[in-house]
């Protein structure tokens, strides 16, 4: 339940160090040019070349600007999805103690088993967040929602680490990338397979395995 995309922090550094960066070309920019304006390249042909790497290095700062302020929005978005996935297993913690204290009895147990489903449909939905026009846990298969309805679960379809396709990641500087994204096969699919179970043992009256290790894996 302490899942978090840790890329949010990363971001906000780059877009400060970007800003520190234009203040030094700034700086340096004005040395070249202070005194004898740069009219041709014969005036000050080492000046110019010097003027023109700063010219390029800003346009690829402004670039990096451009990308990084995009990526905040990505990133708020899943982050404020797996907050609500986080307070989602936390109702389904509370109805599995309940459950477990109460001996998951035919009524109550199938009562509770039916809110726990209702947190399973919600996780799928959870799963298909998009950002704009993209889905923001399907790694790089964003165009196309990551999670399918199953009967009463669902089946993740979008990019994992096995087919080389589960990382977002994001150039911040020369050389310099980011990891932007977690997949919804780490955080998510998890958590419904897991809720699967506790479901099945409340409506089945195991109230040991609830107590004993739905309760744990819940946690976890």
């Amino acid at each position: 339940m302490s899942m978090r995309v840790s890329s949010n922090q990363i971001v906000e550094s780059s877009l400060s160090g970007i800003n520190d960066a234009y203040a030094r070309f700034a700086d340096a920019q004005q040395k070249v040019n202070s005194g004898k304006q740069i009219q041709k390249a014969s005036d000050n042909p080492s000046g110019l070349a010097q003027s023109l790497d700063f010219t390029e290095q800003l346009s690829e700062l402004d670039q990096y600007d451009k990308t990084l302020d995009q990526a905040r929005g990505f990133i708020a978005t899943s982050e404020s999805s797996l907050d609500n996935v986080n307070s989602l297993l936390r109702q389904a913690r509370t109805y599995a103690v309940q459950a477990a204290n109460t001996g998951a009895n035919d009524q109550s147990g199938q009562a509770i088993a039916g809110q726990i489903q209702n947190i399973i449909t919600q996780l799928g939905h959870i799963g298909n967040t998009s950002y704009g026009s993209r889905y923001v846990f399907g790694g790089q298969q964003t165009s196309t929602p990551p999670f399918t309805p199953n009967g009463t679960g669902f089946t993740y379809s979008g990019g994992t680490a096995a087919s080389g396709d589960a990382d977002l990641n994001l150039d911040i500087g020369r050389g310099e990338t980011i990891k932007t994204n977690v997949t919804g096969d780490d955080v998510i699919a998890p958590a419904i397979a897991t809720l699967t179970k506790l479901r099945d043992d409340i409506a089945n009256g195991q109230a040991s395995a609830i107590s004993q290790t739905d309760i744990a894996a819940v946690d976890t």
